[in-house]
């Protein structure tokens, strides 16, 4: 009976032990959590330096989440903008578009002095999303309401970007909207390009009148390199003037070939200047690479770094057009002399122009075509571009009213080597002749292929078929084929060829892109002998001599006419010389 109390009353110990034990933890832990302390919220000046420190890391996860916490927290706080800008500069990195413009949209309607720096962040946001009109109006609108030196070069390096990817219409509009702002001259620039592709001449003028207009010049650096070459310099004599004459061709890309010819007859034209005429000339040739807008800032650098007195080129029709336009804005003479396309002279009054008739010749071509060679289905074939087009017109119009019809005209893409498409499309209209407008390069791989795929039509080219290279290289393809001779008189010849003699230097081969630079320099040197070396004397005199060349070259192709050649047996022979049309 003891025991069992005593066990009794030691089970009763161990429960009322284990409950006080158990009611002193209880006590305990809520102790404890009544003296835990309440956790701290990030400092703002905590969040800063996070920002920071994940901004100069790179670590745009890090600056979105600290930034985003900063104006949850502190979004009344005078550092608020700066941080939103690193959050959607952030969010425009990861490619959150969508809340970075509406972190944006605040500073923007709310004309924040951070506006500018806004717009330019929309810009790159529209720009990502492929909206390159609203990214061109966001950047000019940054510029025009005063963006930050760094924002300032950014947009106009963006701009120079944006603005060829832009619709005419588009840029038009911007035009409307932000004349004569800051960064608007790029986009007139480009339009410009587009007014040049096109033909557009009216265009072409209105655009420059209002580059005219545009006091302050593009600041932003040439995005091209100009590609300089001094073929002759001589320091300045005690008694001499240095006459700077400015150079512009393809040195560089896929027309170089035409380049080197050109500065080759330059060459000549520098050392007959030094040998007769002791006159100290300097001349300097900048690259155009076939490309307006290189072409453009060449003739840039030429005018205001390398001070020249009078420019020549710039070959090509498209790159003459655009570097005649910044030579017309100087008021610094300029002179083509290669170029086809008509009516460059009327660019302006510093503006002259060699023509050399491609238009004439094509007139011709089809008054042989149909009345000689007594053609009436005849077809066309050139590359697509603008002169092309033209010229595909002119010859369609002029077969026409001789009674015969252009049944196929087929264009090649620039830099095409495979032209059996072409062909066999010209050969499903059946024709009876072939008139090809195309250059030598391209008539070099077009004239074997017409042989391989056994295309035997009378061929009819314009005077650039007359060409010893072309001869030497496919002489056998071109049997049968008729075409003119080229408008350089024989006296322009052998002057060349005198020329090339006296110095040394034998010329292989006269052709217009040799001898335009030869005649270039020496018409700049004649009008720099009968007046000062550059401005409005200069200009005067080079319109003196460009009238008496114009009468000239009128009574050629009145007078003698345009002789034909025929390819018979691999040899040029003479065919029959066609009075120029009336046109």
């Amino acid at each position: 009976m003891l025991e069992k109390r005593s066990i009794r009353s030691f089970l009763v110990l161990v429960v009322a032990v284990s409950a006080a034990s158990m009611l002193l933890s209880s006590c305990a832990v809520q102790k404890k959590k009544e003296l835990a302390p309440v956790s701290k919220l990030p400092t703002k000046d905590d969040l800063l330096t996070t920002i920071h420190t994940r901004e100069f890391d790179g670590d745009c996860r890090g600056v979105r989440t600290a930034g985003k916490k900063f104006l949850s927290l502190y979004g009344s706080d005078a550092a608020s903008e700066k941080v939103a800008l690193l959050v959607a500069g952030a969010d425009i990195k990861l490619k959150l578009y969508e809340e970075a413009e509406e972190i944006l949209k605040p500073i923007i309607s709310g004309g924040s002095l951070k506006a500018a720096n806004a717009n330019a962040l929309m810009a790159e946001i529209h720009e990502g999303k492929g909206d390159y009109k609203a990214a061109c109006y966001d950047a000019l609108t940054a510029l025009k309401i005063g963006a930050p030196e760094d924002v300032r070069s950014k947009m106009l390096t963006a701009l120079e970007k944006l603005a060829p990817l832009v619709s005419e219409n588009n840029r038009r509009n911007l035009i409307n909207q932000f004349y004569p702002g800051e960064g608007v001259d790029i986009i007139i620039r480009n339009s410009m390009d587009f007014a040049v592709d096109v033909n557009d001449t009216a265009s072409v003028r209105k655009l420059s009148s209002l580059l005219r207009g545009i006091k302050s010049e593009k600041s932003s650096p040439a995005p091209f390199p100009t590609g300089k070459v001094v073929i002759e310099k001589k320091k300045e004599s005690g008694s001499g003037t240095i006459h700077r004459i400015g150079l512009l061709c393809p040195i560089t890309g896929r027309l170089s070939a035409i380049g080197k010819a050109f500065l080759h007859g330059v060459s000549i034209a520098a050392e007959e200047l030094k040998a007769t005429r002791h006159m100290s000339v300097e001349i300097i040739a900048a690259d155009t690479n076939g490309d307006p807008l290189i072409a453009r800032n060449s003739a840039e650098e030429l005018i205001a770094r390398e001070k020249v007195d009078a420019i020549v080129g710039a070959v090509l029709s498209s790159t003459t057009i655009s570097a005649a336009e910044v030579a017309q804005l100087n008021g610094v003479a300029f002179l083509s002399t290669v170029a086809t396309e008509e009516g460059i002279s009327n660019i302006g009054d510093w503006i002259f122009q060699m023509n050399r008739g491609t238009e004439t010749e094509t007139i011709a071509c089809a008054e042989v075509a149909c009345r000689v060679l007594h053609l009436k289905r005849i077809a066309f074939l050139a590359v697509a571009d603008p002169h092309s087009y033209r010229l595909e017109r002119l010859f369609k119009s002029e077969v026409e009213r001789r009674g015969g019809v252009l049944c196929s005209a087929e264009f090649y893409e620039e830099g095409t080597t495979d032209f059996k498409e072409s062909i066999e499309k010209i050969r499903s209209a059946a024709p009876e002749g072939l008139f090809i407008a195309s250059d030598t390069e391209d008539l070099i791989l077009i004239l074997p292929q017409l042989s391989f795929y056994e295309f035997g039509v009378q061929l009819i080219g314009l005077s650039n078929w007359n060409a010893p290279r072309l001869f030497k290289m496919v002489a056998r393809d071109m049997e049968g084929a008729v075409f003119p001779d080229d408008f350089f008189s024989q006296d322009e010849k052998q002057a060349l060829i005198n020329a090339s003699a006296l110095i040394s230097e034998p010329v292989k081969e006269v052709n217009p892109f040799v001898l335009g630079g030869y005649e270039g320099v020496i018409t700049i040197a004649d009008a720099m002998e009968k007046s000062s070396s550059s401005g409005h004397e200069l200009r005067e005199e080079l319109e003196k001599i460009m009238n008496n060349r114009r009468h000239s070259y009128l009574k050629l192709i009145n007078s003698e006419g345009i002789p034909f050649f025929i390819v018979l047996d691999g040899e040029k022979r003479p065919f029959v010389t066609i009075k120029a049309p009336r046109q």
